[in-house]
């Protein structure tokens, strides 16, 4: 509970072309000179700037419903060119809140606005995130489940009649990692039980049929990771064994057939790493060596072959970590070289020239972790930056805008884990939170509506 705590914003407002009549008066616009669209914890500080040629401004702050909570017209500080603020206001109710930075030029009648999200001071800590088509999964550091988006096809096993949730819900406890694909979820609860629910029209959930789940069905023990195809899906387990069920058309499964298993069947072992595309599907033996398998349509296997593989294929060797997307393979090296290859649609895989890599290429280096979303990617370096490439209809990429974009775009700072999803976007921060942008048609970005977000979100965790 957030009472009475007090917030103070240092607005710091950097006035050009002092004298106005040498040139037409220019509204003023507001630039943050911190990133993730403008957020701040209550009793921290958060810094502006506003470029403008008028001398005389004041600067409000205005509450969620618009009205005006303080305005300031003189600033406390003034050097070199830079006018300072100190602006503060009470947060009396609990819970996330959005207010907005109003500069307004008095002699031009004109403004400029800068929304600012305020983060509850014991904001939840989250530590695994998973993004699907219209659903988003995350776990926190007590090990409940929240989700939120889509409950169509039962991804969310909420009772029927509840369509979608626009803010996250609490569904399990003791939980220790998650995955999810378009429609299907998945969870390894602490005793090593791995429980699935959701769309299961190709057996993907393994339970021996293929009947959607609207509530939950333990498929095996032991389990270590998971991770779903569109229609297939892998399990590690603790001893290192590789397991695999579904739709097998492509051969994703990776037992030499093209024969669909309804339930969990045995691939190989030694294995540390794993991740499902749509339809291929990507292993780490314990000595770095990558394998890959499956449908090969768009080169995603990477072996410079146009047919698909039934067997495990080795790829390349020295690796640390995978993500498979729609069409394109990322494998990160332990040297923290990122490679992808596969299909270039959309710029994913760093190209402005569409078509099929079949073989690996370099695709940024200093890379400390990485996700591939259906048809874009992010990549965050050892200092914490976050790029993304690729699709960018829905701003998935977070920068702002909805164009495609075949070079790495800078989104932001301070990440340690991202995940991709079929248009939208998730990512940790440094101090736990978690934000979300892109589609958000079914509420996955879990902001409480149903409009799309060009820039990172803060995701509020309602605690009771």
């Amino acid at each position: 509970m957030l009472r009475n705590m007090k917030l103070y914003i240092c607005v710091a407002l950097l006035l050009l072309g002092m004298g106005a009549g040498a040139r037409a008066a220019e509204a003023p616009r507001i630039e943050s000179i911190l990133p993730l669209n403008h957020s701040v914890r209550v009793g921290k500080t958060i810094q502006f700037q506003v470029w403008t040629n008028e001398s005389v401004l004041s600067l409000s702050v205005l509450g969620p419903d618009g009205e005006i909570e303080s305005s300031r017209t003189s600033p406390i500080a003034s050097e070199n060119g830079v006018k300072t603020w100190n602006i503060g206001w009470t947060a009396d109710e609990a819970g996330e809140r959005r207010v907005t930075l109003r500069a307004y030029a008095a002699r031009t009648h004109t403004s400029a606005y800068q929304t600012v999200t305020v983060i509850p001071e014991k904001a939840l800590r989250i530590v695994d995130i998973a993004a699907g088509k219209h659903h988003s999964l995350a776990l926190d550091e007590s090990g409940v489940l929240w989700g939120w988006g889509s409950n169509f096809c039962g991804e969310l096993a909420l009772p029927p009649g509840n369509p979608q949730k626009k803010r996250p819900v609490q569904l399990m406890k003791n939980i220790r990692a998650v995955a999810t694909n378009q429609s299907t979820s998945f969870a390894i609860h602490a005793d090593g039980h791995l429980y699935g629910w959701g769309l299961n029209a190709h057996g993907e959930l393994g339970d021996g049929t293929t009947e959607q789940r609207d509530s939950r069905v333990r498929i095996l023990r032991n389990a270590e990771k998971v991770s779903a195809g569109y229609a297939h899906t892998l399990a590690l387990d603790a001893d290192g064994t590789l397991w695999a069920w579904g739709d097998n058309s492509y051969g994703q499964l990776g037992t030499g057939d093209r024969e669909s298993a309804l339930r969990p069947v045995e691939v190989m072992r030694d294995i540390i790493r794993i991740a499902a595309g749509d339809d291929h599907s990507m292993a780490i033996t314990s000595d770095g060596r990558l394998l890959v398998w499956g449908s090969n349509a768009f080169g995603q296997i990477g072996d410079a072959k146009k047919s698909d593989a039934l067997f495990p294929q080795e790829i390349m060797a020295n690796c640390a970590d995978i993500s498979a997307g729609y069409g394109h393979s990322l494998a990160l090296t332990h040297d923290g070289a990122l490679w992808g290859w596969g299909l270039n649609t959309s710029g994913q895989l760093k190209s402005a020239s569409p078509g099929i890599h079949y073989t690996p290429a370099l695709q940024m280096e200093g890379v400390a972790s990485m996700a591939a979303g259906h048809s874009h990617t992010l990549a965050v370096t050892a200092e914490g930056m976050l790029w993304a490439w690729g699709n960018n209809d829905r701003g998935q990429l977070g920068n702002g805008e909805q164009r495609n974009q075949p070079r790495p775009q800078m989104i932001t700072t301070d990440v340690t884990a991202v995940s991709g999803g079929f248009a939208h976007s998730l990512l940790l921060r440094g101090d736990g939170t978690l934000w979300a942008w892109g589609a958000n048609g079914t509420a996955q970005i879990g902001d409480g509506t149903f409009s799309d977000r060009l820039f990172p979100q803060y995701t509020y965790f309602e605690l009771s």
